[in-house]
């Protein structure tokens, strides 16, 4: 299904309507959709219109059941939805508008992490992304545990720079280094990389690290880290402990490589 599908502008720009499915999605609480959609423009219709789109994606087959989208989370999305035009952010926030789908009308955990999600940049969701897929590379079914401490410290990870700089798809004229920084700190200061992190050339890893490969960043999973990843692919009824299971795939369409040169970090 094309994301135009979803949501329609109508003419002379006046006022704008949703389909079916998006009736489908939300339940009862599309009630709310159509007065904000009188308010919004085009290009807004056409934000929110991609993140339904991937909130149907990740819905599959779930989307028959007689379920809905708590409103709380509905705000959450009509706030931060029409501004949003990153294809890998509309995909995270339409996975965890999926995820807030049941049929428990108080279950509206999916609001904190909008409200997170809502806080973060670009750059730092595409981390996000990245190191969540480093981590899953390097570490699946090692019966690893996210959710205890010492087994995620155990997964302290090494990113090379010039693989970082690629998954970034950083533009000529844009800081590397600045950004980089900006990216692990502010992921750290949310909570959803862990406690222990580091960047910068081989020399000033070796400081910590003396079998530093290169320059580059060094992270480690943490639980928020590990449920945003979850509920970004419509899986809330996963718990972090089942983030490295073998027969389970988190992959968004949006596709970010994992660079070569990721390994453990030892310090």
């Amino acid at each position: 299904m094309e994301q135009s599908d979803l949501i329609v502008w109508g003419a002379g720009g006046l006022a704008a309507s949703y389909s079916p499915v998006v009736q489908k999605v939300l339940g009862p609480t599309a009630d709310y959709l159509g007065h904000v959609l009188k308010r919004i423009t085009e290009k807004g219709a056409h934000n929110l219109s991609r993140i339904m789109h991937h909130a149907v994606q990740k819905l599959g087959e779930r989307v028959d059941r007689d379920e809905s989208v708590p409103p709380k989370v509905l705000k959450s999305v009509l706030l931060e939805g029409p501004f949003i035009e990153d294809q890998l952010s509309a995909e995270y926030f339409g996975g965890v508008m999926a995820s807030s789908r049941s049929g428990i009308p108080r279950d509206d955990r999916g609001a904190a992490l909008l409200h997170l999600l809502g806080g973060l940049s670009t750059y730092q969701i595409r981390s996000h992304c990245l190191f969540y897929g480093a981590f899953k590379e390097l570490y699946d079914g090692s019966g690893k545990g996210v959710g205890e401490s010492a087994e995620r410290t155990s997964m302290k990870t090494f990113l090379p720079a010039d693989g970082y700089r690629r998954a970034l798809a950083l533009a000529k004229d844009e800081n590397y280094d600045a950004i980089a920084e900006h990216c692990v700190c502010g992921l750290a200061r949310s909570d959803l990389i862990g406690e222990v992190y580091a960047g910068g050339s081989q020399a000033e890893l070796k400081r910590n690290w003396s079998a530093a490969p290169g320059a580059g960043v060094v992270v480690m999973p943490s639980v928020l880290g590990v449920e945003l990843l979850l509920w970004a692919h419509g899986r809330s009824d996963l718990s972090a402990n089942q983030f490295l299971n073998p027969s389970l795939a988190f992959d968004f369409e949006t596709g970010i490589e994992v660079p070569d040169g990721v390994c453990l970090a030892v310090f």
